[in-house]
């Protein structure tokens, strides 16, 4: 008797357990430019002008590890771009870079400030409290930026207003495929990374 009462609290148990939804949980993206824009917080301003051979991006951090698992950007002009993501070196003032994938922006991309992606093929970990800039590069006859002022609530460094976990700190630019190494305090430029906090 005792063996049967055993078997049944084991078979309910295992029962109990098992489940015909074998899906992982979604873990939800967070694309901070793009969101950010969106929320209509700062206004854009286009730049008219050509810039061959640069990088333009921005520098961010977050408060809990993270992944990135794609990158994308917002571009006035169609063309081919290239999209790097570098780890900032604070101490010798360069960085690592962790990624580049192309891009390619169409007509329909440009419209209304559109944000284009490419997922990765892999993730890459991000830490917490290290410095990380994304750009896109590539030949510009014009492209967006935001202003942010300085002094008052709205200024760099900002946290993202949907998700605190992720801090602009910069505007960053370069020479196109380089580290970018020049660092704004009031202009961000609309490149865009796809992070996961798990």
């Amino acid at each position: 008797m005792k063996r049967f009462f055993y078997s049944a609290i084991f078979l309910f148990f295992i029962s109990g357990c098992s489940s015909n939804d074998t899906s992982a949980p979604t873990i939800p993206s967070t694309m901070p430019m793009s969101s950010f824009v969106g929320s209509k917080t700062m206004p854009i301003y286009k730049y008219a002008g050509s810039n061959n051979g640069a990088a333009l991006g921005f520098e961010f951090k977050v408060k809990a590890n993270a992944f990135v698992t794609g990158l994308g950007c917002a571009s006035p002009t169609v063309g081919t771009y290239n999209l790097t993501l570098f780890q900032v070196d604070s101490v010798n003032k360069s960085g690592k870079l962790l990624t580049t994938t192309p891009i390619t922006i169409g007509v329909a991309d440009t419209a209304s400030f559109k944000f284009t992606y490419v997922a990765l093929a892999n993730k890459i970990s991000i830490s917490k409290g290290v410095y990380y800039r994304i750009a896109i590069n590539g030949d510009f006859t014009a492209y967006d930026y935001l202003t942010f002022p300085t002094g008052n609530q709205m200024s760099l460094p900002l946290p993202l207003p949907t998700n605190s976990k992720f801090i602009f700190t910069n505007g960053v630019a370069g020479y196109a495929n380089q580290y970018p190494d020049t660092e704004f305090s009031t202009y961000m430029f609309p490149a865009d990374v796809v992070i996961q906090f798990p």
